[in-house]
């Protein structure tokens, strides 16, 4: 069963080589309201997957005036939400990653500053975060690593960063699902770098 708007997208797409219409259901104005079809995969339906899942592993670049100075951030593909979401210090807005477990957000500054802790709210889901700071002018980072494990609903955590850097020029992040495959639905609601 598919609206008009899905029905449209499925006949456009490259991954089914036939669409049959078995029935439509108007709307009381006539309109198709629902289509009920068959669907029957492309040969090359996998390949079409495979180059798809290569794409969304691709990481997305933007530079955004955040804590008083251009950040480059690069962070994996979503498909909900965008990355201002993260950084407006409203919990009820999300940025939520399309597949990537784990999801990675890398924070390069344009002016190296103090990062001695991370505050951040997520989506329910037991996870690991792992955040790598390197200090201004170095490639060997300090890693810092910790679980998150049966935390309320839409949990808010804090993370201390003990002996970092005086300066730090970037900072990574990877948050992994700890409930899910390789895939994932990652909701990112807020992150502070403080």
């Amino acid at each position: 069963v598919m609206t008009p708007d899905e029905f449209g997208k499925a006949q456009a797409s490259p991954k089914f080589k036939s669409v049959t219409v078995d029935k439509v259901l108007p709307y009381p104005d006539g309109t198709p309201g629902f289509y009920f079809v068959r669907l029957a995969y492309a040969d090359n339906v996998d390949e079409i997957f495979a180059a798809e899942r290569v794409a969304m592993s691709k990481p997305v670049e933007q530079t955004i005036d955040l804590w008083g100075q251009q950040v480059t951030v690069r962070y994996s593909r979503i498909d909900a939400g965008q990355l201002s979401d993260i950084f407006d210090g409203e919990r009820f807005t999300l940025m939520r990653g399309a597949i990537a477990n784990p999801f990675i957000i890398e924070f390069e500054f344009s002016q190296p500053r103090p990062v001695t802790s991370l505050s951040a709210d997520f989506g329910s889901m037991d996870f690991r975060l792992t955040a790598q700071l390197y200090g201004a002018g170095s490639t060997a980072p300090g890693t810092y690593d910790q679980k998150f494990l049966n935390f309320p609903f839409d949990p808010h955590i804090d993370m201390s960063f003990d002996g970092a850097p005086a300066l730090v020029s970037r900072v990574h992040i990877e948050i992994l699902n700890l409930q899910d495959g390789d895939t994932a639905n990652i909701h990112i609601r807020e992150i502070l770098l403080k």
